[in-house]
């Protein structure tokens, strides 16, 4: 998704990207390997001294955002910020015509040891697939339960959207939903019980609006829906969230024993 306010949706739209070259190629093929180098960014001194003084505040204060957003927005960056690592089960769904893809998989990530975990139930070419991404080891390492291998590749010979969807583990979790670029808006809260469920309405983007929701109890966005011309590309369901449970960087590498092959 070009322009997405939230990070992790980008990330879980690129998974699909990611895992596209197994499902067409057949489920007895290992991923091509697709060469290409980012380049390095560096900032000149001006830029990452405004960088450092960037005040999130007042960015949020400067947009289109109403009061009742302003508060919603706020307690979802007190909530995120000092986030250290999370569980859900995450279903991505992407509308394409008359046809609906659909993705589940139990996310791991953790800022502390830098790594994502993606554990596949479906659909059914990518059932029982693991994906590691160790942003210390600078390597993907690709569970394939149908040859019972791991395909193992260098995060530089990732395809460039791919790569930068991984260096997720760079960012501080609070960034994820970075509303201050655009214009966020209360469009609904419902009561249920002690429990409100807010909806925010994002647009600013490129033909899109998001829908953002999020509950009261943790104000961790739970759901995103994506649409282009009224229309409903796709969505983001995140269930089951556990958050800083201080995991270990073991847990999250472990795979089943197979042999290894280099890409």
């Amino acid at each position: 998704m070009t322009n997405s306010a939230s990070k992790l949706l980008h990330l879980l739209f690129i998974v699909l990207l990611i895992t596209a070259a197994p499902v067409m190629a057949g489920e007895n093929d290992t991923p091509a390997s697709i060469t290409l180098k980012l380049p390095e960014i560096k900032l000149t001194d001006t830029l990452e001294e405004e960088v450092k003084q960037f005040n999130l505040e007042e960015a949020l204060a400067a947009v289109g955002m109403d009061e009742e957003a302003y508060y919603v927005v706020t307690q979802i960056n007190q909530a995120i910020a000092g986030l250290q690592d999370l569980t859900a089960d995450v279903e991505v769904v992407e509308n394409r015509g008359e046809r609906q893809e659909v993705v589940t998989l139990k996310l791991c990530a953790s800022l502390a040891h830098k790594i994502v975990r993606m554990e596949f139930f479906q659909p059914s070419a990518l059932k029982g697939q693991i994906y590691v991404a160790d942003q210390k080891a600078m390597e993907v390492r690709m569970y394939m339960p149908v040859n019972n291998q791991i395909a193992v590749q260098r995060m530089e010979d990732l395809s460039g959207q791919a790569a930068n969807a991984l260096s997720i583990t760079d960012l501080d979790l609070e960034t994820l939903f970075d509303f201050s670029q655009y214009e966020v808006a209360l469009v609904g809260a419902a009561e249920e019980g002690e429990v409100i469920s807010y909806t925010l309405r994002l647009t600013g983007f490129e033909d899109q609006v998001q829908y953002v929701e999020v509950r009261s109890d943790t104000f961790v966005p739970h759901k995103v829906l994506v649409y282009e011309d009224e229309v409903l590309l796709g969505s983001l369901t995140f269930t089951n969230v556990v958050l800083d449970q201080d995991l270990s960087a073991e847990t999250l590498v472990r795979l089943p024993a197979a042999k290894e092959v280099r890409l």
